[in-house]
């Protein structure tokens, strides 16, 4: 009889923590407003999983559960789509705003796409490249002459 008072009352006591911590995913998960504070910087590497930016999310104390971000990711549009790069972040964030910031903050983000339609000569290259800002048109002509 004593036996069945303690499992039960240790089933009660698993059951209400286990609530607690679904609570707390929820809560995180549902959350629509970041923290004020200060900002930090987090570094994803090119590359990362999901699971592996939550948990460098969860390290630094941007979430508190690495599970609600692979919750959120697995229901956003956006899965798979997140950026490698170093960003500004808060403490517990919500999902939403971490998500929108690696979307359009990362390194992939920043990238510039250079078109070189067929027929282009190297001076054709050149001279776009020089406009985009990349480098010098002569620069990439002399690197060409060299390598000939």
């Amino acid at each position: 009889m004593k036996l069945r008072k303690i499992v039960g009352f240790i089933a009660v006591v698993l059951v209400i923590v286990l609530l607690c911590g679904a609570l707390s995913v929820f809560m995180e998960y549902t959350k629509t407003k970041s923290k004020d504070g200060e900002t930090f910087k987090v570094e994803i590497p090119k590359g990362a999983s999901e699971q592996t930016i939550g948990a460098i999310l969860k390290e630094k104390g941007v979430i508190k559960h690495t599970l609600s971000f692979r919750l959120k990711m697995k229901n956003s549009p956006h899965r798979g789509k997140l950026s490698y790069g170093v960003y500004e972040m808060k403490k517990e964030m919500c999902l939403d705003e971490i998500i929108d910031i690696m979307l359009h903050q990362g390194a992939q983000a920043k990238g510039v796409k250079l078109v070189i339609p067929e027929g282009y000569s190297a001076e054709m290259i050149a001279k776009r490249c020089e406009e985009l800002g990349f480098f010098k048109a002569e620069e990439f002509l002399e690197c060409l002459e060299k390598e000939k």
